[in-house]
């Protein structure tokens, strides 16, 4: 859907879920280093994506790199980044959470929201009434679709 609004998509894959999950943050910042040769690529709009396992190492690259980043989706994360001993000036990214309501999670989000405002983080969260941490309902997949579509083009 992403690819459909004329955006580039990029996809760092992995064997299987927990083959390199080790190396996620150093193969994200490889492809990084490689689209931003692209001309046709504008490295001022590159956003994350990771799910679950991966956000804690997603939420390392981007506590160390906040700068490279307009935007970061997290979907059902275990970890969020900590943006507390970043330098004061530089950008951080706007970040998207989007997880289930069974997760149990609301409480959680809203403290990390109103803690990384405090950072210069705005952070968006959208919890899915009835789901669990893998979605299984059509309506709250496409709810998901049309949020982080929403949360990259429209500003």
């Amino acid at each position: 859907g992403i690819a459909a609004c004329g955006a580039y998509v990029a996809i760092v894959e992995r064997s299987y879920w927990e083959g390199g999950i080790e190396q996620w943050g150093e193969n994200v910042l490889n492809l990084y280093q490689n689209l931003k040769q692209d001309p046709a690529i504008d490295s001022e709009q590159v956003y994350l994506f990771g799910a679950s396992g991966e956000t804690q190492y997603m939420s390392k690259l981007v506590e160390k790199t906040p700068g490279l980043w307009k935007g970061i989706i997290l979907l059902n994360p275990g970890q969020l980044p900590d943006f507390s001993n970043s330098p004061r000036f530089q950008r951080r990214p706007k970040i998207l959470i989007s997880a289930g309501g069974e997760e149990h999670e609301d409480a959680r989000f809203k403290k990390y929201q109103e803690d990384a405002l405090k950072f210069g983080v705005v952070v968006e969260v959208v919890i899915h009434p009835g789901e669990t941490h893998r979605f299984v309902g059509k309506a709250a997949k496409l709810e998901r679709a049309k949020t982080v579509e929403q949360f990259i083009f429209e500003e």
